[in-house]
């Protein structure tokens, strides 16, 4: 792969911050969309898991811009929800126009029934790396399970991330969307998790990846 630079397959500006964290041990340089004047892409996510709806991603920004891309999908699981909650719907559970306080209120609603830890819930996490329009690895890792609070939260709304204002992991006694990044390391974050498997996967497919490029 003669171009080091790696397309960070996301208009979200909190996601692309976690794409770059990824990136940051490797000898790549991350490039977001704006940075090589792309505008928003938006792949129709097909997929029936989040694995595929990160290829799918991955290969549309490859295509598109014409050099390697990585890209990511997840979604919280919470099982006591059973048949009424699909993590692949998470960001759109509540319809593409809702707000981050209405998908909020929405999940508290139908979590309102439910105590302890019959809030359980874990969030998924897929990563794929695509060449030339094809995915070359993609990943799929499980974080830490927390618990749905109960309450709207005062502050934390991160839009694209919404969920993670209420995702409150009791070890450290805080949502998600106030952890540090050492908190989330030590806790078992899904994005530190897949970030080691994308660095033990680039120092072992340097070559292949010099041919596929």
């Amino acid at each position: 792969m003669n171009d080091r630079r790696i397309l960070l397959g996301t208009t979200n500006t909190t996601k692309e911050q976690h794409l770059r964290y990824l990136i940051e041990p490797l000898f790549l340089t991350p490039v977001s969309p704006r940075e090589i004047g792309l505008g928003s892409l938006d792949p129709q996510e097909y997929g029936t898991d989040h694995e595929t709806n990160a290829r799918i991603k991955a290969e549309a920004w490859s295509r598109t811009a014409g050099m390697t891309a990585i890209a990511s999908d997840g979604g919280l699981s919470i099982p006591i929800l059973g048949p009424h909650w699909q993590s692949i719907f998470t960001n759109r559970f509540a319809g593409k126009e809702a707000n981050v306080d209405t998908k909020i209120k929405l999940l508290l609603d139908l979590m309102s029934s439910h105590r302890g830890n019959a809030r359980s819930s874990t969030w998924l996490e897929s990563t794929a790396i695509a060449i030339n329009g094809r995915t070359i690895a993609s990943w799929a890792v499980t974080g830490p399970t927390g618990l749905i609070s109960e309450t709207m939260p005062e502050k934390s709304r991160i839009s694209g991330f919404w969920v993670f204002s209420i995702w409150y992991l009791p070890d450290f006694e805080k949502v998600y969307a106030d952890m540090t990044r050492t908190e989330l390391d030590n806790a078992g974050d899904h994005w530190f998790h897949t970030r080691l498997l994308l660095s033990d996967f680039f120092k072992q497919a340097n070559d292949k990846i010099d041919r596929l490029g």
